[in-house]
């Protein structure tokens, strides 16, 4: 199976694979999660693609507004609606009610860019 092709545009991300080619603007993208060997793509208008590509691919593509949540969630901290910590989980929630798990040792810098961009948002 071939590996899908991303490469960055200055609004979003163009993805190619034998079955199709796609344009997603980076507004429209909530998130990436990593489901073995795909990863999908969770978007406002589309909903769901599969992508043959691995998290650190996208990774390397995507701008200041993306953070890798764990090691298998990319999320767009434009569509974070909340940010909860307790003692044995803390979690991101996105737009589409999606709850994202934070391991421990990301806790504090997810924390604080879920902050910054909120803050940068009013």
């Amino acid at each position: 199976m071939k590996r899908t092709t991303i490469t960055c545009l200055i609004d979003g991300l163009f993805f190619e694979n034998i079955r199709h080619k796609r344009i997603y603007k980076f507004e429209e993208i909530v998130y990436f999660e990593y489901d073995s060997p795909y990863v999908k793509i969770i978007s406002l208008k589309r909903k769901k693609d599969d992508l043959y590509t691995s998290i650190a691919e996208i990774a390397k593509v995507l701008p200041q507004n993306f953070i890798l949540c764990n090691q298998s969630c990319i999320v767009n901290l434009d569509h974070a609606v909340d940010f909860e910590q307790k003692k044995s989980k803390s979690t991101l929630t996105m737009s589409t009610g999606k709850a994202v798990d934070i391991p421990r040792l990301k806790v504090k810098s997810v924390k604080n860019r879920f902050i910054e961009a909120k803050q940068g948002m009013t």
